[in-house]
């Protein structure tokens, strides 16, 4: 035996009382493919990864000054979209996926850099 109430199907048995949903609440399964796109290691991926290694490498731990030696990076050897970002400074959240921001610690050394 069976009734409907509040368009919700209910089953009676001898012992407990089954519900249920109606077609549209109900899970259904399809299958579904997905097409991956293909990807190369080190021609289309992780482009900005790599250029991001490629300057922590080359700057952290090193000081930013005018003049390049052991301990400092020359500025005029960054790249022309360069931020350098000093602790508590304020930024623009603007993305700008060529601009290379340098995080400078509370020594002035660069602490680490981001693609941003």
């Amino acid at each position: 035996m069976f009734f409907i109430k509040n368009n919700i199907h209910f089953f009676v048995t001898r012992s407990r009382i089954q519900h249920k949903l109606p077609l549209q609440y109900q899970p259904f399964h399809t299958k579904t493919t997905f097409k991956m796109p293909l990807v190369v290691p080190g021609i289309n991926s992780g482009g900005d990864k790599s250029k991001t290694e490629e300057w922590t490498q080359k700057l952290v731990g090193k000081k930013i000054g005018e003049s390049h030696d052991a301990t400092t990076f020359a500025k005029t050897d960054l790249p022309k979209e360069t931020r350098v970002i000093e602790p508590g400074s304020m930024v623009t959240k603007d993305f700008k996926p060529d601009r290379l921001n340098v995080h400078l610690a509370e020594d002035g050394t660069v602490s680490h850099v981001d693609h941003q």
